[in-house]
């Protein structure tokens, strides 16, 4: 060890002297949380200092750490001792952080030397590491949109004019154009890895967007694109995507389903916690944002806790389906020497991005087939559609749309088609490029190689989402779950579409498509078929199947076992089975046994089992923990685990404790855990501690809190902004930051306008507006409102708001009416709307209501009357 090394050394170790002195000599006193309020800075913060873990920056924050423990030693007497004096000296504490600080600086001046030589052998190194790689990194500038995702435009002219095929319109700002490169630019010019997603729906120009702001800051860093999972694991492993480069996962999504889905985040958030400069950049829909990020229900399997814990690291730009009027303007002004531009505006519509893409046209040559082909057509994308939305991640095969098609045609289209050729017409149909653009089905590039791999297309982005809107209710024909059945040789496929006919209440399709996933080798396969025997009330089956997929090593059916010994009463066996699941890899199990002991009053078993949960890898057993030891333990010991969500990254905890205190009235301590996720950069938790403020009258501190909040490109603190600004009267800007929201893609912020409106006499502007937007198939509004109006006693008209929505969706059931027709139970509003969905081929909500209905002998015709209109039978109760 050098001299520079004994220095620091002997800082540190003075500092542990320290925190020993306060140990035994001031019994524990004055506690971090004291010291740290003194100080200003955080609990853990100071216990950091004082264990040795982190150098003190401000030498006057560590003075007044000292100066704490020096008073508590005089009001025991301790000063009169020298050594005692000495090591609570002020003048010995500067001396000795002044000497640390230069130490540091020294060695700084080496290690940039070292530095440019371990550069140059990096360069060496990375050259060998890379040229195994099937997706390498390259400059940005060598990327070409079209190569990263960009959607070519519709030309609006004849291609014949055109200089190349892949057109390109001029790029119009958008206000989150602005965020994201202010954004950016902090990355490019700091030390850390930046994580930045760009949300937004099919065809509403999220890629284009991360493209051009790439381009704008990043031009002369490398980006690497890897084309799937496997390929992004090399890519980590090689150490490619290190300092300056840009590792691109556009539709993210498709990295994080299935099997390797939880590998691939984990090790993504393991290269964020290293140095950067570098940027992680991801587009992604708004849906599967949702799934990835969502808290599972306490008890409930998390299956993306490393998806939501990368997730919750970003910062997030929402791109908005629609133009705003400036923007409008701005691409009027340059239509003149843009065709596409030119042509988009003229269709009239702001969804200019959409319009480019073709994307109306492509609705239209499916919902409306032509020629011959044409049925035969729009019978394959049916299917590809119904597949995509039930759960096919990937390519889907040609095989298998042959087979599941034909449940999609009538009986007169299935005679008139010819055994041999109809497929190939279909197919041609559902290719042909619209526009010159985009194809229903398209071709999928070869993985690392040129040409399409055969025998696979995939669906088109737009008509994807297209069919998670008007099919969202549709049950698939018998025949496409047979096609999957016979046809699929995918275990994700396969258990993906079984838990989509389980939550259609197709328990026996569900069975047959779980028990082809278990005769692929699928464990998970067995505990859901486990599940389905269960609801029979076969409990032998139940436990044979879960014993069986436990023996085969899933430790998921070990928790379930677990669970049933304890309810059973032998906690024994349970443990048994908690502890080898939490050594596989699941500590959950130890956490619901837990629980359970909790529950049952038998509280020292319940918190050693936390200890083991917690220390076998249970978040939720360390808050649990938490809780129990701020009421009975001592304040070190909920420091030490407070230290330990913080050190992990955990947010999520750290918010549900700070909301807990916040319920309870204790205002400063849920702001202390708010801070600390705001510090690891949690932007909800940092608008809490504005609501806070808000609270406790303090309202120009909770503006300028909610103010820094919006820097992140959240939506939340735009619309407690627009709360103060209602309260305090200022009815225009209330609304300005509310629209702010809306841009951002948050349609609750619809809701706020509607609501304001409403409450403050504008009761034709509320209506006005919530009809609009029903009027565009966004129901959500006109729903709230209508149930607003019905509990201040205006039943008529919110049930005339009701029935105007049921007459604008035209049989096409909304997740966000049909809550409000339950509410204000307009059961026979309900049955017409429910039987016109099914009519229309739709009877999910036909039997959903049937179902909430049962003893009621009408409503169990009405269940009758959904299954027969899906082919189904009676195993859907």
């Amino acid at each position: 060890m050098g001299d520079d090394d004994e220095v620091g050394s002997k800082f540190f170790t003075e500092l542990r002297s320290l925190a020993a002195f306060r140990k035994d000599k001031l019994g524990g006193r004055p506690t971090d949380r004291a010291l740290a309020r003194r100080a200003n800075v955080a609990p853990t913060t100071v216990g950091q200092w004082l264990r040795g873990g982190r150098f003190p920056q401000r030498v006057d924050e560590l003075l007044v750490v000292v100066a704490g423990m020096r008073e508590e030693a005089a009001g025991k007497g301790l000063l009169d001792d020298r050594e005692v004096a000495s090591l609570l000296a002020d003048r010995r504490w500067r001396v000795a952080h002044e000497t640390e600080a230069e130490r540091r600086a020294l060695g700084t001046r080496d290690d940039v030397n070292r530095a440019r030589a371990r550069a140059i052998l990096a360069a060496n190194e990375a050259k060998e590491r890379f040229a195994s790689l099937p997706d390498k990194p390259r400059p940005v500038e060598l990327w070409s949109p079209e190569q990263l995702g960009v959607h070519p435009a519709v030309a609006g002219a004849p291609r014949q004019a055109q200089k190349s095929d892949f057109v390109l319109p001029a790029y119009i700002e958008r206000p989150h154009d602005e965020q994201i490169r202010c954004h950016l630019a902090s990355i490019k010019n700091g030390k850390r890895v930046g994580f930045v997603v760009v949300r937004g729906r099919s065809c509403t120009g999220k890629t284009r967007t991360a493209y051009e702001a790439v381009n704008a800051y990043f031009s002369q860093w490398s980006l690497v694109f890897p084309k799937d999972a496997e390929s992004l694991m090399t890519v980590l492993a090689a150490d490619a995507f290190e300092g300056k480069t840009i590792l691109w996962l556009n539709e993210a999504q498709n990295y994080f389903y299935g099997e390797s889905g939880e590998t691939v985040a984990a090790a993504l958030r393991r290269r964020l916690e290293r140095r950067g400069p570098a940027l992680l950049i991801a587009t992604i829909w708004p849906e599967y944002h949702r799934e990835l990020t969502a808290t599972p229900a306490p008890g409930s399997e998390d299956v993306h806790h490393h998806a939501r814990a990368l997730f919750s690291q970003e910062f997030r730009i929402d791109v908005p389906v629609a133009f705003s009027s400036s923007a409008l303007n701005e691409a009027r002004a340059r239509a003149s020497d843009d065709a596409s531009l030119s042509h988009a505006l003229a269709m009239e519509s702001g969804n200019i991005t959409q319009v480019l893409a073709a994307a109306p046209d492509l609705v239209d040559h499916y919902e409306n087939p032509h020629g011959a082909d044409g049925p035969y057509g729009k019978a394959v994308i049916t299917a590809a559609m119904d597949a995509r939305r039930l759960g096919f991640a990937g390519p889907i095969s040609l095989e298998f749309l042959e087979a599941a098609a034909p449940s999609y045609l009538t009986s007169q289209e299935r005679a008139a088609a010819d055994p041999v050729a109809w497929f190939s017409g279909a197919l041609t149909y559902a290719r042909v490029e619209i526009k010159g653009v985009a194809s229903a089905l398209q071709n999928v590039p070869s993985a690392g190689g040129m040409g399409a791999q055969p025998g696979v297309v995939r669906l088109a982005d737009y008509l994807d989402q297209y069919a998670r809107t008007v099919r969202n209710y549709c049950v698939p024909p018998e025949g496409f779950w047979s096609a999957a059945r016979e046809n699929l040789e995918s275990v994700e496929e396969l258990m993906a579409l079984g838990s989509s006919a389980r939550n259609r209440w197709r328990n026996r399709i569900a069975a047959d498509l779980y028990s082809r996933a278990a005769e692929l080798g699928s464990t998970e396969a067995m505990r859901w078929l486990a599940f389905l025997r269960e609801q029979t009330g076969d409990e032998e089956a139940k436990e044979r199947l879960t014993h069986a997929a436990a023996g085969a090593g899933n430790y998921h059916a070990l928790r379930d076992l677990a669970r049933w010994r304890e309810a059973a009463g032998d906690h024994a066996e349970a443990m048994r089975l908690a502890t080898k699941a939490a050594a596989a890899g699941n500590p959950t199990a130890l956490w619901e046994i837990a629980r359970m002991r909790q529950r049952a009053g038998d509280t020292a078993e319940a918190e050693r089992i936390f200890w083991l949960a917690a220390e076998a890898g249970s978040n939720d057993a360390v808050s649990d923990l938490i809780r129990i030891r701020g009421k009975i333990g001592s304040p070190e010991e909920v420091e030490e685990l407070i230290a330990e969500l913080v050190e992990i990254g955990d947010t999520e905890s750290l918010f549900e404790l700070g909301s807990e205190y916040h319920s309870a009235g204790d205002l400063w301590q849920a702001e202390q855990f708010y801070s600390l996720a705001a510090d690891l950069g949690d932007s909800f938790c940092l608008a809490q501690i504005g609501v806070l403020r808000k609270i406790e009258g303090r309202r120009s501190e909770a503006r300028e809190i909610f103010r820094q909040a919006v820097e992140y490109g959240d939506s939340y603190p735009l619309r407690q902004l627009g709360f103060m600004e209602e309260e305090e009267g200022d009815l225009e800007e209330a609304e300005s930051l509310y629209f702010d929201a809306l841009q951002l893609g948050d349609t609750g912020a619809l809701w706020d306008i509607v609501h304001m409106r409403e409450v403050h006499g504008d009761t034709a502007g509320a209506e006005i507006l919530a009809k609009e937007m029903a009027d565009q198939g966004d129901y959500y509004s006109l729903a709230e409102l209508a149930r607003h109006l019905q509990a201040c006693g205006s039943t008529q008209r919110a049930d005339e708001l009701l029935r105007y929505a049921i007459a604008k969706s035209d049989g096409k059931v909304s997740a966000g009416l049909v809550p409000a027709l339950l509410r204000v139970e307009m059961w026979e509003e309900l049955e017409t709307y429910a039987r016109q969905a099914a009519d229309a081929g739709n009877s999910y909500l036909l039997i959903d209501l049937a179902r909430k209905r049962q003893g009621d002998r009408q409503w169990e015709a009405v269940l009758k009357f959904g299954l027969e209109a899906d082919g189904s039978t009676s195993d859907a109760w």
